[in-house]
């Protein structure tokens, strides 16, 4: 399967995480813009090279919601994913007449892919995906040896006793 051009419909959210939880390294997408509409300024930023990943090494223009139908079409996009969270119905639905009328498909994702995984409480209670979890780095000496040997999520409040 070749890959999808795809389009991210947002506000500086939910359209953010959809991207870290499933499309960040996705092979499967090409993501050619994120669209904002709710923050000011926003639009003609970049979503940074730093949280793109590999695959988007100039990382991904923001570019005004306004501009959907025209960016359809200028980026031959298969499938526009609406990302916001507080939206009603009535505009879901008008940005997905938008999106039909421009030639693309339109995408909800659910949770199955884009809750964060299982998660670990550290030493402190706070919670990581299970990824995040590493031995410490810090010497072993001056540590009460009833701690020693846990895990640290690399969190500042694991470290806050040492």
């Amino acid at each position: 399967m070749s890959k999808r051009n795809a389009i991210i419909i947002g506000a500086a959210g939910r359209d953010f995480h959809n991207f870290n939880t499933h499309l960040r390294g996705n092979e499967d997408y090409n993501v050619v813009a994120f669209t904002a509409a709710q923050i000011p300024d926003i639009a003609g930023r970049k979503y940074p090279v730093e949280l793109a990943g590999d695959l988007y090494p100039e990382g991904i223009p923001i570019y005004p919601e306004e501009d959907l139908s025209k960016l359809i079409k200028e980026k031959d996009v298969d499938v526009c994913i609406f990302s916001y969270s507080d939206v009603p119905y009535s505009k879901v639905m008008e940005i997905s007449a938008i999106v039909n009328a421009a030639g693309a498909n339109f995408m909800l994702l659910g949770t199955k892919d884009t809750c964060v995984k299982k998660l670990k409480a550290c030493n402190f209670g706070n919670r990581h995906p299970d990824r995040l979890w590493k031995k410490p780095d810090f010497p072993q000496s001056n540590r009460d040896s009833n701690v020693a040997g846990i895990k640290s999520c690399g969190c500042p409040s694991s470290y806050a006793l040492w």
